[in-house]
């Protein structure tokens, strides 16, 4: 009984974490800012360009900026790094 307790406990919080990625996926690949950031960090670098940073449950979103225009952003897992890191 408490194995099948767990079992249930684990596939909604599971489900519950992948709706937190999805959620944040979709609104990314439309051009929008993620809505589940646990810390947003923004790196200048010395080239004039910067990166913001969203790191979120498990994952990180990364856009990157040249010369104050959007060139690139990047969805991944929480260990990526940053691609403009010197």
């Amino acid at each position: 009984m408490v194995k099948r307790i767990l079992s249930i406990l684990f596939v909604i919080i599971l489900l519950g974490w992948l709706a937190l990625v999805v959620t944040d996926f979709l609104r990314v690949r439309d051009n929008k800012e993620p809505k589940f950031c646990l810390s947003n960090k923004t790196v200048e670098h010395a080239d004039n360009s910067k990166t913001e940073i969203c790191t979120g449950l498990g994952y990180k979103v990364q856009k990157y900026y040249e010369n104050g225009e959007h060139t690139a952003t990047e969805i991944g897992p929480f260990f990526i790094k940053d691609k403009k890191a010197d």
